[in-house]
């Protein structure tokens, strides 16, 4: 009788937590959406002033050359503002 009753009860607390979960799970949901709208929003009038610049090198193989490319961001939104990429000298 003890064991059904200690099932019974590990069984509510499994479904409150569930419940639980679900509604967390929901918010976490409104909250990203919220948070997409906020960026693009951010993206759309930033004057994208400070920016960083990132330099790199994609490297080729035997039948394809590397590429240097560089890209310029907007710190404060993180729009990409510029991407200039040109052909490495050998693969």
């Amino acid at each position: 009788m003890d064991h059904r009753i200690a099932e019974a009860m590990a069984d509510m607390n499994a479904t409150v937590l569930k419940e639980k979960i679900d509604e967390l799970k929901k918010e976490v949901d409104v909250l990203t959406n919220e948070i997409n709208i906020k960026e693009s929003e951010l993206k759309r009038i930033c004057p994208h002033i400070h920016t960083k610049t990132e330099h790199g090198e994609i490297t080729g193989d035997y039948y394809n050359k590397g590429t240097y490319y560089s890209v310029e961001t907007c710190v404060l939104c993180g729009k990409e503002i510029d991407r200039t990429e040109s052909p490495s000298s050998y693969g």
